[in-house]
């Protein structure tokens, strides 16, 4: 339905009102021109007015092409202060040259520093890396870059119930640690443990409070089952 969405439908002034903080997922400006238009009125309209942008790449190739999401990519990259961008972001739509063959914690950080360099805009960049031990069970790790360093959670090896929302919940994980002032140590911990309980969860939605993560943060986890 919200691929039919037209501007008209939207008033900037009212939606921006005493907010904080704005997430575009790459995933909108690919259903529709009216969304790819409205999404980056969106991202300006919150930078004149000082607030936070957050943007997930979140390609899906059956949605539009790599040259389209470049395109929206390359003309939000200046507004936003928050990007989540992984390894495959960099080689497929960005076009820098990665060596697929380095270890991804130090291919992560140069990248990301390297961006930098033509964003200064750029706070924060986070993204995960997955290993897939079986099709019921997956290890999870997660990287946040802060202008000058990486961090990296630990390693959290899982079974699986339901994955759809792993991302948005490692995501939503991180825009939570950074606006609750968390160390950056922190933040990637508590949003990697937020996408490892989404997995024990049936359907999109993360059913889980910030006491749940934090308790596994604390006390790890060898499989989780629910």
């Amino acid at each position: 339905a919200i691929s039919m969405a037209t501007k008209e439908d939207f008033d900037l002034d009212k939606i921006l009102d005493n907010v904080k903080l704005i997430h575009i997922s790459g995933v909108t400006p690919a259903l529709s021109k009216n969304l790819y238009d409205l999404s980056i009125d969106f991202i300006k309209a919150a930078k004149e007015r000082g607030i936070l942008v957050s943007y997930d790449s979140n390609y899906r190739s059956k949605l539009w092409t790599l040259e389209e999401a470049r395109s929206f990519m390359l003309e939000v990259l200046p507004y936003v202060d928050i990007a989540f961008l992984g390894i495959l972001d960099f080689k497929n739509i960005l076009k820098y040259d990665v060596n697929m063959e380095n270890d991804i914690e130090l291919e992560l950080e140069r990248l990301y520093k390297e961006l930098c360099k033509n964003y200064s805009n750029l706070k924060y960049m986070a993204s995960t890396k997955r290993t897939v031990n079986s099709a019921n069970n997956n290890s999870l790790q997660g990287f946040l870059f802060n202008g000058e360093k990486l961090e990296k959670s630990k390693v959290y090896t899982f079974d699986i119930l339901d994955r759809v929302g792993g991302g948005d919940s490692f995501t939503a994980g991180v825009l939570h640690g950074l606006i609750s002032d968390m160390k950056c140590s922190d933040a990637i911990e508590f949003a990697t443990c937020a996408s490892v309980l989404k997995h024990s969860i049936i359907g999109d939605i993360n059913m889980v409070d910030e006491k749940n993560v934090t308790t596994l943060m604390k006390n790890g986890v060898g499989n989780i089952n629910r």
